[in-house]
């Protein structure tokens, strides 16, 4: 199986800082350590920062040591 332009970049960004942005306007910020052929992430130092949390106060943000992002879509 090929992977696309796409998948290429996303192993191209592994050891830097990249933004995540979910379809419910979720916003991950951290340092790309894995990823797979299906979008699957795995960041570290990471900055979330929900959409809620944005519209309240754009300063708020949640620190997180490590998240995993789930690249395949269910539903």
């Amino acid at each position: 199986m090929s992977v696309g332009m796409p998948v290429k970049l996303l192993h191209e960004a592994v050891e830097h800082v990249v933004t995540v942005e979910l379809n419910s306007g979720e916003l991950y910020k951290g340092t790309l350590t894995d990823s797979e052929h299906y979008w699957n992430c795995v960041l570290e130092n990471v900055t979330f920062t929900a959409m809620v949390l944005a519209f309240l106060n754009p300063s708020r943000n949640i620190h997180v040591q490590n998240s995993c992002c789930d690249g395949i879509h269910r539903g």
